[in-house]
This record gives structure tokens, sequence and C-alpha cells, in this order.
């Protein structure tokens, strides 16, 4: 993948966010088999220093199996290893066919890549056949504002993104008012989802929350090397495009009214 993106915003840092989810996951080609029964000691050891309350989880899985004259779904009992910090607030969890982290209150990037490239290293290091075969970094804003009007974002967000919000001549009618761009940037893409989801769907939009779900993501083999220098590529493009879709009003919440 080339090198990374040189967006100009590698010093911004609010005060504040809206975040209310960040993910990263790497998937791999095939379940690693030492990770299906267990997770060795010698990798939970080492994980639980960062994430120290352990909760594994049983669950079922489906497979499908096709056969020239049939077609038939099979269930598997495997567990989740799951990985919670001591407020529950981040949870990293291990399966024989990913490893994924998920944080609901978002420090800042460095602490991420530096969390969660630590857990991938360890199955790269204790499983050496181990590859990526997918890796996505994903940041969805819920931007929440205690203000009359929800329909009304032209201060806080681009232009471009709200035409949707003038297309009916009615807007007390609307109920949800969502996009969905999806981009290729050669290596890798996005998916940029925006707009007002609407958590009382189907009744009217009352409250005024805004999503911007920004989701990168490549397929195809990747080692660890790789998978650390494509997150941060991933990131500077999520990043340059939440700048590009907020104004400077939104700016100054995010700082605190400054």
């Amino acid at each position: 993948m080339s090198e990374n993106l040189n967006t100009g915003f590698d010093t911004v840092c609010y005060k504040r966010n809206f975040l209310k989810n960040v993910i990263a996951r790497v998937d791999f080609p095939s379940p690693v088999e030492g990770l299906k029964d267990q997770v060795p000691s010698r990798i939970s050891k080492k994980i639980l220093k960062t994430f120290p309350i352990a909760e594994p989880k049983k669950v079922i899985a489906r497979e499908l199996m096709l056969s020239p004259n049939s077609l038939k779904q099979k269930e598997l009992e495997m567990t989740e290893w799951h990985f919670h910090g001591k407020d529950r607030t981040k949870t990293l969890t291990i399966i024989p066919s990913a490893i994924f982290v998920e944080y609901r209150a978002y420090r800042d990037y460095e602490t991420l890549r530096e969390e969660f490239l630590n857990a991938v290293g360890l199955i790269f290091e204790n499983y050496k056949d181990v590859v990526g075969s997918r890796l996505g970094l994903r940041y969805i804003n819920e931007i929440a504002l205690d203000e009359a009007n929800p329909l009304s974002w032209n201060d806080y967000l681009n232009e471009k993104m709200l035409y949707l919000l003038h297309f009916y001549p009615d807007p007390q009618v609307l109920s949800r008012v969502f996009s969905n761009v999806e981009m290729n940037f050669g290596e890798f893409n996005v998916r940029y989802q925006f707009g007002i989801h609407n958590p009382d769907f189907p009744a009217t939009i009352r409250k005024k929350q805004f999503i911007v779900d920004i989701d990168a993501y490549s397929q195809g083999v990747q080692e660890y090397g790789e998978i650390s220098v494509n997150l941060k590529t991933f990131h500077d493009r999520i990043q340059e495009l939440f700048e590009m879709s907020i104004t400077d009003s939104l700016r100054r919440i995010m700082n605190d009214g400054e």
C-alpha cells in the first residue's frame, strides 16, 4: 500500500468528541487452529495487562455446506474470547478467524494503534503461518446537540451532505435520512455513511442527532508490517473525510466553545 497520507491533520486533537464506537479488525483467511479451544496463556497474560477482565463466551456458529444436490446448515459451538478494559469501555475480542478491538470511550489514535497492534503482534508471533486477509478501521460519530430544530445542520456540517434534508417540501414528515457513499482509493476502500438515523424510527425525527460513520478497509494478504502501515493510512483518510464534513462551529463545540 502507498505511504501514509499527508493530510495536515496530524496535530488536530479536540478536547471532546462525538465518537460512539471505534473498531479496528484483522480477519484471517482461515481459522487459526490454536485459537479454537483457548487463547494460550503466553498470549492472554500479556493481553490482560491492558485488558484485565477476561470473559469467554460460548456462541453458535452456522456453516453452510454445499453439495451438487443439497444445501445443508451445520451448527458449530465456538468460544469468543473477550478481554475488557477495567471500566469496560474497551473490548478486545479473539475468535479463530479474526481479532478486533472496540472502543466505546475513545481516547486517541495513538492508544488504539499501540493496544491493537500489540495484540495482533502476539497472534503473528505465536502462529508463524498467520497472515491477515482483511483489515478494517471504523469510526462511528454520533453528533448530538441540545437544540430545538433537529433538521438544522447547516451551521455544523458541510452543506453538500445535507441536500436530502431539503428534497421533500414538508420536512416534518421525515423519519430517516441516510446516505451511503462508497469510495475506491485503489489499494483500499472507504464506506462513508452519514445522515439522521433517528433512534425513534419509524416516528418522525425529534432528536438532533447526526451520524458520521467512516469505515476504511482493504482485502488481500497482509503481513504484520503491512497491517501497521495500512492502519495509519486508513486513519489519515478517515480523519481527512471527517474534517471535510464539519464546520468551524462544530470544531468550537469540540474544543469546549473556544
